[in-house]
């Protein structure tokens, strides 16, 4: 009898998973993410790749643009945040700036650096002096922003609040997969 259930434990699984080989890579119904690339130097030295996705949140007015890109396990996240134009899904083509703003095309930078886990997160922005970059925006679709970036940015201390370690982000390119719902 256990030689039976075995048997059929083994036909069980062997079914399942010659059932889920697709030609797809990524298997049937998996999501669809976008990808980026780049390398982090200064107080952090990786090469780094994940994936994107852009939020528009219009509960607020006007609207706020939100691409995010992290990776699997997670060690880091970069988010790009921006106000965008009334009536504006997302950004159009074009260069537009880093820096410590989110009004008037300029895009704010927030680089969490997860390696040692979440409670020990180091988070490095574009807020402080001598810090930003650009952001180039070459496809902006219904389903895809695709781009590359460049950015300098700092971490502040803990008890102070005053800038102290700085990276840089530099070779970055995206393809941000528009998400329509953020939650």
């Amino acid at each position: 009898m256990n030689k039976f259930i075995y048997f059929i434990a083994a036909f069980l699984v062997s079914s399942f998973l010659i059932s889920c080989s697709d030609d797809d890579p990524a298997g049937p119904g998996s999501l669809d993410l976008g990808t980026v690339s780049f390398s982090v130097s200064g107080e952090i030295e990786q090469d780094l790749d994940g994936f994107g996705e852009f939020y528009l949140e219009t509960e607020d007015s006007p609207p706020t643009w939100d691409l995010n890109f992290s990776n699997v396990p997670q060690t880091y996240s970069l988010t790009f945040l921006a106000i965008g134009n009334e009536g504006s899904d997302r950004p159009e083509t074009g260069t537009y700036t880093i820096g410590p703003d989110v009004n008037d095309g300029d895009f704010f930078a927030s680089y969490g650096d997860l390696r040692e886990g979440i409670q020990e997160q180091v988070e490095y922005t574009t807020q402080f002096e001598n810090t930003g970059g650009e952001l180039v925006i070459t496809e902006s679709s219904s389903d895809v922003i695709r781009g590359t970036f460049s950015f300098t940015a700092a971490a502040a201390d803990p008890e102070t609040g005053e800038q102290t370690q700085e990276i840089t982000i530099t070779g970055g390119e995206f393809e941000a997969v528009v998400v329509d719902d953020l939650f």
